[in-house]
């Protein structure tokens, strides 16, 4: 069946240097609104899949849209019954000040439109505690690089999607995170 863009969730994908990811995660849609012929959605992303294989393409002749139709068979991420490692506590918790820090910079001049970063938290929530380095790393990924996009970070969903392991999420979260620091310091 079509994707119907009034039901409330969907499964997005990225893509990443031209080839499509093995994960993604479902989307909540928050708005839709028509522009012209199109709709334009805001989505909140939630649970996180991946797929082995790969995708089918399909095209169907009754769509308007010039994207070929996806097909996966996806398999839910667990949530890890995670217990931060050795090192791995330290390092989340080095995120909160740099994200207090990027907010800050951002919210000096970097919004699109005013209210921006209310409206990203707000949809958010609060940044998961330290302890929860998984969620706390896929928050601050969605933080820097929301769609629609601020310009102002490196796209570091793929990476933290296709992580292996909580350690890897940290550190793209945190390299992503001081990296678009570097940028918005260099251009203030």
């Amino acid at each position: 069946n079509r994707v119907d863009l009034e039901q409330d969730r969907f499964a997005m994908v990225g893509v990443h240097g031209g080839s499509i990811i093995s994960a993604g995660v479902e989307v909540r849609v928050v708005s839709r609104r028509t522009v012209g012929d199109s709709v334009e959605l805001e989505v909140v992303g939630g649970r996180r899949f991946t797929f082995p294989g790969h995708p089918s393409v399909e095209e169907e002749p009754e769509r308007t849209s010039s994207k070929p139709l996806l097909r996966v068979s996806l398999e839910w991420v667990r949530d890890e019954d995670e217990r931060p490692i050795q090192g791995e506590l330290a390092l989340s918790e080095t995120l909160e000040p740099l994200v207090e820090r990027w907010l800050r910079l951002v919210r000096a001049g970097r919004e699109r439109q005013p209210g921006q970063m209310d409206m990203i938290l707000e949809h958010l929530g609060p940044m998961p505690p330290a302890s929860e380095v998984t969620d706390r790393a896929l928050w601050v990924a969605a933080l820097i690089n929301p769609l629609p996009g601020l310009g102002v970070a490196w796209e570091i969903r793929p990476a933290i999607l296709n992580a292996d392991s909580s350690a890897q999420r940290l550190d793209i979260a945190r390299k992503g995170l001081q990296a678009s620091l570097e940028n918005l310091a260099n251009s203030a």
